[in-house]
Order: structure tokens, then C-alpha cells, then sequence
């Protein structure tokens, strides 16, 4: 059995990241016939909150289903694939690893001669004073891509510059306006019995909206700026119609909204939720190329989905998760195609069962439950699912006195959800299930041949109730422990002409921290090392484009912490903080460090100060503990040099 787990792609190792839809188009997971060929049914798993009363008693409603799609096994399928590609400027650096991943997938896909399909692609940003709805523009209308060099050619637009156009941030908003646009666009002769899928790609939360006259708006406040333009989007998602809706997030994971609490990868899960999706939909977090490279054989067979039979979906409850009561009963429900009830059961102790008439035959789904497992099966065992039908069976859980009992000791949950798995998507937890999964035959449509294949299902988690913790009393942090010098360092280049630099003295090192930097707000990515004290100050001119953490100073996360950059470079480029006065509060910053681990810090505050003021730079970054302190030069005076500093100062989350 091959169990497909969701994996997070490196934001630095984007090659293949289009290869990630492999396992998007290959839905939930996959598994390895008899036969060597990789086949697919759609299935899924979620846990939601169980209301009593309109409230949270704290158990849940855990689902488990099939869905089947009809393919009648030697007809062509016609497919139109819609590509929405986020064009902004912190996908410059991937532009070719972002084209180079497309033409894979479009290579694999044009392989299978039982598939006819139609592309199209839209690019979107987000820029202010461009025109009118202007954030996303159509890159290539429908076509058949049927040779070689259609294809690089559909793939290559990714790397044109569209700054001019539709600017460098990004507009969820205008995404699917356009998208659903180019969706009524389906030339009439692909309208008719072709599937619709929705390939999303982005590396960022929505910065960007148009207000009501359709202008393009960035607000200045971080939080105001992403709700916003969240609230925006949702109801053009809603807009969107498809089959298969796929979304793929590149990059870091972090919290973006704090009302309501959603991180990039819960805006991106919300905005596939929000759409109006037939089979099925799917948001994905890559972060390993490597392992997205042996998906890419996936993706074909995603698309050739086929019809199972001798069905059997059994779910193992996790220690961490038991049944609501002793005797909580089972709920089976087998919808229709417009979502429908067809047949429902009625409870019946530890055992129920539901009949219904597919084509003529009466067919009964029956579900057994022991004290953590639960199994359902058809008959007769040779039912072929293949009326575009969804068999679900809901059952009613809880954590486990395991679950508190770890918490209690732990203060912490063990495990993380899978993506569309319910409402703790993406999120901590208790998994409910230790094991869940579809056994079933199907017929190979060329060679006639029968196989079994054996499908995993996601993992949800269960949450408990936490307590609030009280507010600890405000206690004023000093760099005193650490600070070995009186003086910060001397200003740095002109930003109005080149600066003639002397070499570099052979006994200063910048040492590497193997530690990285991001602002995604300003685009900033730059490595991290140590500026040592030497001769009597801290000398940073040999800094380049790196930043750079004072010695003595502590890591990010770990003390009071210092990071120093250029506002601008000697050759008068802009420096890795020459945009940092932008910065607003709670802006997210981002320290990855040399295992890759994740620190996230909010500004709270941005300041200038005159260039020599140490005093006032430690009365504003001592307000909280495990503070960041980012600092450049502001103001050039004419004669040389910079009459004031940026001090950028946040917080740890």
C-alpha cells in the first residue's frame, strides 16, 4: 500500500511544485494496484464540531465517504483544466521551477489518450492605480495543447513580466473574478459532458481587493489589509463552479488573521470551501520537492478514476478517540449528484443498514461498529459504485480520558490535521483515527484485467477545551545581559551615488547562524550572520544583501534579539531593508533556523530615532520578552552619512 500523507514543499526548493497537483489530481490518496498502475476513487473524511442546543458540547461528528464517479470505462474523457497562477513579486525567484513543474504536469496529462482536454490560465497580483478590476489578467484562452511546443509555450508564460500590469502583490479577489469570467468562456462544443477543474497556486495570504468602484486597495494595517481582502474573495469563490477544485499553497505557514483565527493555509482551505464544487476539492501545503518528484506519475491516474466494486471501508478509532456513548449508533446516507438524499438508515443498536435501487437493482450498504472499529460493505459484493452517488456513514466521537490525560501532562496536542478534513483543518490535535481505509476491485479499461486496491483516508483531529490562561503582570525587558558595546554602527551607503569601498580586513568573518530571514510583506529573504564586534564597533559594510545579528545578541526567539541590514549597498541598490518603514503593526516576520524550524514574530512597533540614540532603541524593544529588533538607516543627509535609524520591533507568537 502507498500512503500519501500531505507534505509541506520547501519555499526554497519550489522546483516541482505543479507536481504537487499530481497528488491534487490524484485526490485525497493513492494506492498501488496488482497491476503496477495507480488508480483512484474519490473519498474523504471529516470531523466537525456536534451542536446541542446551538452549542459546542464538545464531541464531533466524524464522516466517512465515497464518492463515485461515472467514466463509462472505454470512453474518452473531456476535461477543461483552469489554471490561477499567483504572479506576484515573491514568485520571481521560482519563475522558471514554477514553468518548468507546469510542463511536467501538462506532459503526463497529454500521455493518456482517454483524456481530451482544454487549458486555460489566468495570472493575478495585486497593484494600486492600474485601472479598473486590473489585478488578474487572462495569459491563455482555451486550447488543446497537442504538441510539444504548445505546451512549453503554455508553460513559459509564467515567466514573463507582469509587473507593469497587474503589479507585484496579491488579490485573491481578482482571481476569481477573472477565473469565473474565463469559466463562462468554455467554447459551447466543451460545455457538454466535460469536467471542470480549478488548479490554484499561491505563496501568500490576500494583501490586495478592489473597493467598490473596482480600484485596487492595500490598507495600511496589517490585520485590516488581510481581513478585508479575505471577506472580499470568499464571495467571489462562491461564484466558482467546478468539478474538481485544487488549491496549492508554496511557502511558510503562519497566522494571518486573528479574527477570525486563520493561518495562509486556513484562508486558502477557505476559499476552496466557499466554491460550489460537484466531487471534489483539495488544498495542499508542499515543502519537499523531492518527494513531490515521485507523485508525478499520479496525475494521469487521478484523472482516470474508475468504478469499484466488493467495496469495503473500515475506520479504526484512535486511543485518543472513543465513541460519544457506549452505544452511539451509526448514521448511513447515500446522497445524489445535486446532494440529494437517496436513502438514509435508521439506527439500530450496533449495526445499521440502508436499501436503496441503482439502475434497477437493490443494493444494501450495512455498517458494524465493535468498542473502536467500524466496517461497512455492500451487496451484493459485485455492486459497481458508479451512479454518481456519495455513500457517507457519520458517527458521534469524543477525545479520549487518554486525550486529557496527555494534555494535562503536556499542555500540548500531538498531532496536526490533514487538509480538508474538517473544522481543524491544517490545525493541532488529537487524531481521531489510527487507521482508516477503501479496499475495493475495479477492471482495468484496457486490458480487461481485475485488480484490488487498498486507498488510505486523511486524519482529522479532535480538539479539547483549553482554559484561558490569565494575563501575566507587564514586566520591562533590557538588552543589559548582552549589549558589549555603547555604540551601534556607523551609517551606511548613499542611496544618490556609488561609494568607493575598501577590501574587507582578512581577520573580520561574518560567521554564518545557518539561520534565514522572510518579511513577506517587503518580499525580503536574505540569510543571517554574525557581525562581530571589531575595533571598537560593530562593521557592517561587508554585509551585502545579508543580515546581519550583533554578537552578543541572541538568536531570534531565544533572548533579546538584534538584526542589522542595508537601506542601501554601495553600488547604490536598494538593501534588504530598505523598505522597512513600511512596515506596520502586526506585519508578520519570519526566522527560519538551521533545522528549518519556524519563528514568528508581529512588529509592534516602528520608530525612528536619531543614529546614535542606543537609549531610545532599548525603551522600544524592551517592551516584550524574546523581542526582534530590526534596524537601517533613514534620512541621507547631503553631506553623507544618515541623520536618524528605522527600529522595526516584534514580538514572538
Amino acid at each position: 500500500m502507498i500512503r500519501n500523507y500531505w507534505k509541506k514543499l520547501n519555499y526554497r526548493n519550489i522546483i516541482g511544485i505543479l507536481i504537487c497537483l499530481s497528488i491534487c489530481l490524484l485526490g485525497f490518496s493513492s494506492a498501488l494496484a496488482q497491476s503496477g498502475k495507480m488508480v483512484n476513487v474519490p473519498h474523504s473524511k471529516t470531523a466537525e464540531k456536534h451542536l446541542t442546543n446551538g452549542n459546542w458540547d464538545g464531541t464531533y461528528d466524524l464522516t466517512i465517504g465515497v464518492n463515485s464517479v461515472y467514466h463509462d470505462r472505454t470512453d474518452i474523457r473531456f476535461l477543461n483544466i483552469l489554471f490561477l497562477c499567483d504572479l506576484s513579486s515573491s514568485m520571481d525567484n521560482f519563475r522558471q521551477n514554477h514553468a518548468d513543474a507546469v510542463l511536467e504536469l501538462i506532459t503526463a496529462l497529454e500521455g493518456n489518450n482517454q483524456l481530451d482536454i482544454a487549458y486555460s490560465m489566468i495570472g493575478f497580483a495585486g497593484t494600486r492605480n492600474n485601472g479598473l478590476y486590473a489585478d488578474a489578467i487572462l495569459m491563455s484562452d482555451w486550447g488543446e495543447l497537442d504538441t510539444d511546443q504548445k505546451m512549453y509555450d503554455f508553460s513559459n508564460q509564467i515567466l514573463n513580466d507582469y509587473s507593469d500590469q497587474i503589479g507585484g502583490l496579491t488579490n485573491y479577489q481578482a482571481a476569481f473574478i477573472k477565473g469565473n469570467e474565463q469559466l463562462n468562456n468554455i467554447p459551447d462544443t466543451r460545455k457538454n459532458d466535460a469536467e471542470t477543474i480549478i488548479i490554484f497556486m499561491t505563496d501568500g495570504e490576500p494583501n490586495f481587493h478592489y473597493d467598490e468602484n473596482g480600484q485596487s486597495e492595500y490598507l495600511s494595517d496589517y490585520q485590516a489589509r488581510v481581513y478585508t481582502a479575505y471577506h472580499k474573495a470568499l464571495p467571489e469563490a462562491a461564484k466558482l463552479q467546478a468539478d474538481y477544485f485544487f488549491g496549492v499553497f508554496f511557502g511558510t505557514d503562519w497566522p494571518s488573521l486573528d479574527n477570525p483565527p486563520r493561518t495562509r493555509l486556513q484562508i486558502l482551505s477557505d476559499m476552496l470551501n466557499a466554491a460550489n464544487v460537484k466531487i471534489e476539492r483539495t488544498s495542499y501545503h508542499a515543502q519537499n520537492a523531492e518527494e513531490l518528484l515521485e507523485n508525478l506519475k499520479n496525475i494521469a491516474a487521478r484523472l482516470e478514476t474508475v468504478e469499484p466494486y466488493w467495496v469495503t471501508i473500515e475506520d479504526t478509532l484512535h486511543d485518543f478517540a472513543e465513541f460519544a456513548e457506549a452505544d452511539a449508533h451509526l448514521t448511513l446516507q447515500v446522497f445524489d449528484e445535486n446532494k440529494n438524499i437517496v436513502a438514509e438508515s435508521i439506527p439500530d443498536d450496533l449495526e445499521t443498514s440502508v436499501t436503496f435501487t441503482d439502475n434497477g437493482e437493490t443494493i444494501t450498504m450495512k455498517a458494524s461498529r465493535t468498542d473502536k472499529h467500524v466496517e461497512i460493505t455492500f451487496e451484493p459484493e459485485t455492486y459497481f459504485l458508479h451512479h454518481n452517488y456519495t455513500f457517507q456513514l457519520t458517527m458521534h466521537v469524543k477525545p479520549s480520558a487518554e486525550a486529557y490525560t496527555y494534555y494535562n501532562q503536556n499542555h500540548s496536542f500531538p498531532h496536526t490535521g490533514d487538509g480538508n478534513t474538517g473544522v481543524h483543518s491544517w490545525e493541532q490535535g488529537f487524531y481521531a483515527n489510527e487507521e482508516a481505509f477503501i479496499k475495493f476491485w475495479y477492471i482495468d479499461p484496457e486490458t480487461r484485467e481485475e485488480y484490488n486496491v487498498t486507498l488510505d483516508y486523511l486524519k482529522p483531529v479532535l480538539q479539547i477545551e483549553i482554559p484561558a490562561e490569565p494575563e501575566e503582570p507587564f514586566t520591562f525587558y533590557t538588552f543589559d545581559t548582552w549589549r558589549p558595546l555603547p555604540e551601534l554602527p556607523r551609517t551606511g551607503f548613499s542611496a544618490l551615488h556609488p561609494t568607493l569601498q575598501s577590501s574587507q580586513p582578512k581577520d573580520l568573518n561574518y560567521s554564518s547562524t545557518g539561520m534565514t530571514l522572510q518579511i513577506p510583506s517587503l518580499d525580503v529573504s536574505t540569510s543571517i550572520v554574525t557581525v562581530p564586534a571589531y575595533d571598537g564597533n560593530y562593521p557592517v559594510d561587508w554585509l551585502g544583501e545579508r543580515a546581519g545579528l550583533f554578537e552578543g545578541s541572541a538568536k531570534p526567539g531565544e533572548g533579546y534579539s538584534l538584526l542589522t541590514g542595508h537601506n542601501h549597498l554601495n553600488t547604490m541598490e536598494a538593501g534588504s531593508f530598505a523598505l522597512l518603514k513600511f512596515l506596520t503593526e502586526g506585519d508578520r516576520i519570519i526566522v527560519l533556523d538551521e533545522h528549518g524550524e519556524m519563528k514568528i514574530f508581529a512588529v509592534y512597533a516602528s520608530e525612528k530615532i536619531s543614529a546614535d540614540n542606543f537609549s531610545a532603541l532599548e525603551n522600544i524593544a524592551g517592551r516584550y520578552e524574546n523581542s526582534l529588533t530590526l534596524l537601517t538607516c533613514e534620512d541621507e543627509r547631503p553631506e553623507g552619512g544618515y541623520a536618524s535609524r528605522r527600529v522595526i520591533s516584534a514580538r514572538p507568537l
